[in-house]
């Protein structure tokens, strides 16, 4: 009678590094899944209790603050002019500003052909100061974080 032999199947290298990736994949994907899970917990018991505005000022911090500034200083049918121009500062302008139609100018030249048109009655800087003709500084903002901002109404 013939013993019969066992065979063991070891793993090959290219299938124990596979298996070695593979579990590493699986511990990272375990532990960022725990890390996310603890930082969604510990954000949301900072970011809930605080009000819409606050939640902005901290994430848009004194241009948030701007826009309010000039919400507060011009009505709701105003047509504006922001400046200087970022895209930044249009987009949000055109969000935060709404229903005011609101323009932004890329520099003093276009700011002033865009207020000499007649069509907008204020203008809203950011960190500059303007002399535009027929209009006068009717408001100003001092930020928080050393920047400032003007409102003009058209004389």
């Amino acid at each position: 009678m013939k013993k019969d032999k066992k065979t063991h199947k070891h793993l090959s290298p290219q299938n124990l590094i596979f298996l070695l990736i593979l579990l590493l994949w699986a511990l990272l994907s375990f532990f960022s899944l725990f890390y996310n899970g603890a930082k969604a917990i510990s954000d949301g018991r900072q970011w809930i209790p605080l009000a819409e505005s606050q939640k902005k000022y901290i994430i848009f911090g004194d241009m948030y603050s701007f826009f309010v500034f000039v919400q507060d200083n011009t009505p709701k049918n105003a047509r504006i002019i922001l400046y200087p121009h970022t895209e930044e500062m249009f987009y949000r302008g055109i969000y935060e500003l709404y229903p005011r139609i609101a323009a932004t100018a890329k520099n003093y030249s276009e700011l002033n052909n865009l207020a000499q048109t007649g069509k907008y009655d204020y203008i809203a800087t950011f960190n500059v100061a303007v002399n535009i003709d027929n209009f006068q500084q009717i408001a100003s903002l001092s930020g928080k974080q050393q920047n400032f901002g003007i409102v003009y109404k058209r004389k």
